[in-house]
């Protein structure tokens, strides 16, 4: 009986650990339910936690800080080791996380790859709806907002401060209850300042028009909801003066208005000028002038000037 009891105990200790059994899902789906992510160095490896060094925060978390989270010691769970960098997103298998170098210093070229190419072109600042509290003329009705895509949104201001997101299909009906019944029209109200959806300081920066759960609604960058200090940021980062040049002989006389736009890298930037510059070339074929220019600043950095001289039967001269 002893000998039985003793053989159960050694089985017990010398059976290997099964190996961590889970349902692979996509990283972007992965990286969206993290609470954390980050690149970052292990530093240290002790038995009640595991400190990471942040050289990069992508959710949660800042470089040049520090991030500490308690060992697991199942099969499921990562074993990280002093000197590794990772990119963090949980300390599980399961989790999404991937070893971008070993602790001998050699790099994981694809792992690498993948992730400078998943976050070249994100923006992941996190947004927030602006229109959920209409209150000016009573609350819009909810068919109004009804719609199947983004492109079926539309923006309209109310008031001088007020916005709302609506269908296209309705949007009339929307404009005939705030502007006609209620008055509120901005065009025809003494508004200081731009309208609201224009650079105002209390919608500085870009709203975005998105379908969520078969409503439109009015979306912004949370950073631009506490004003007026997004307005003073953007200022900074994308800014783009366009030129218009009525005296071709004099290169000193022109008029000239600044936009300043929301970008969170240089190539959405330089789109953003483009379009401006593209859509200001069509004014002056409009009202005949005769050249135009556009110079497109990204946290200082000039990103192009450049300038468009008009012939003469597109701006009807």
């Amino acid at each position: 009986m002893k000998f039985l009891f003793l053989l159960i105990l050694f089985l017990i200790a010398y059976t290997p650990a099964q190996a961590c059994k889970f349902v692979p899902q996509a990283f972007e789906k992965l990286y969206h339910q993290a609470d954390v992510a980050f690149i970052g160095t292990v530093q240290s490896v002790e038995k009640s936690k595991v400190v990471f060094s942040i050289e990069k925060g992508y959710k949660n978390a800042s470089a040049g800080n520090v991030f500490t989270v308690q060992p697991g010691n199942s099969s499921c769970h990562i074993f990280f080791s002093p000197g590794q960098k990772w990119l963090y997103l949980g300390d599980t298998v399961m989790a999404g996380s991937r070893l971008l170098q070993f602790e001998s210093g050699v790099e994981i070229s694809e792992n690498v790859a993948f992730v400078d190419s998943f976050f070249a072109h994100r923006d992941d600042s996190p947004v927030g709806q602006i229109d959920l509290n209409v209150s000016e003329g009573g609350p819009p009705k909810d068919q109004w907002r009804t719609c199947d895509t983004d492109q079926d949104c539309r923006l309209l201001p109310i008031g001088c401060v007020s916005l709302l997101a609506v269908s296209d299909g309705h949007y009339k009906n929307a404009e005939d209850f705030y502007y006609n019944k209620h008055g509120l029209d901005p065009r025809a109200m003494n508004c200081v300042g731009p309208a609201p959806g224009e650079q105002s300081e209390k919608y500085a920066g870009e709203i975005i028009l998105k379908c969520t759960e078969g409503k439109c609604g009015a979306w912004q960058h949370e950073t631009c909801l506490n004003p007026p200090a997004c307005t003073q940021i953007y200022r900074n980062h994308c800014t783009v003066e366009l030129k218009s040049y009525v005296n071709l002989e004099n290169e000193d006389s022109y008029g000239s208005a600044l936009r300043i736009l929301f970008a969170m890298s240089e190539t959405q930037c330089a789109d953003k000028c483009r379009k401006e510059f593209e859509a200001r070339q069509g004014w002056a074929r409009q009202y005949h002038t005769p050249k135009v220019g556009a110079q497109c600043l990204f946290n200082g950095t000039l990103l192009f000037d450049d300038t468009v001289l008009l012939s003469p039967h597109e701006t009807g001269n």
